[in-house]
């Protein structure tokens, strides 16, 4: 199953968790981190890409192999002649100096309780942390 595949599934799954269904934002929240997702290894290339959006503005965050940071930007209302969403603009972060993901522990969570992807790499002594 793809990744993208598994997050959207989970999302379903927590907005049909009881605790919502009852109207309890309280009982949702604590239980909510349960259902991050967390990743081990970089998506590599945009397939591989983690989504986030708010309804209106979307996002798709992978990491590459060198260390780089991209994401496509798209929003709700960018539709092509087939139906299709069209990116909006791609954006790269490089690192300087960079940390090779190569021999580094990685870890990438899509934190659903604050709406954000959080990204560790740890090389030795070198902490790199972006949210």
């Amino acid at each position: 199953m793809k990744k993208n595949s598994l997050i959207l599934l989970l999302l379903s799954f927590c907005m049909a968790n009881p605790s919502y269904v009852n109207g309890t934002e309280e009982g949702l929240k604590e239980d909510l981190d349960q259902y991050n997702v967390v990743w081990s290894t970089p998506g590599g290339n945009a397939s591989g890409a983690m989504p986030i959006g708010n309804g209106e503005v979307g996002a798709n965050v992978w990491m590459e192999d060198n260390g780089n940071l991209l994401f496509y930007l798209s929003r709700t209302d960018a539709w092509a002649e087939n139906s299709s969403f069209y990116k909006l603009g791609r954006v790269r972060i490089s690192l300087y100096p960079a940390l090779p993901v190569e021999g580094t522990r990685f870890q990438q969570k899509l934190n659903l309780k604050e709406g954000k992807i959080e990204i560790e790499m740890n090389n030795g002594g070198r902490n790199v942390r972006l949210d």
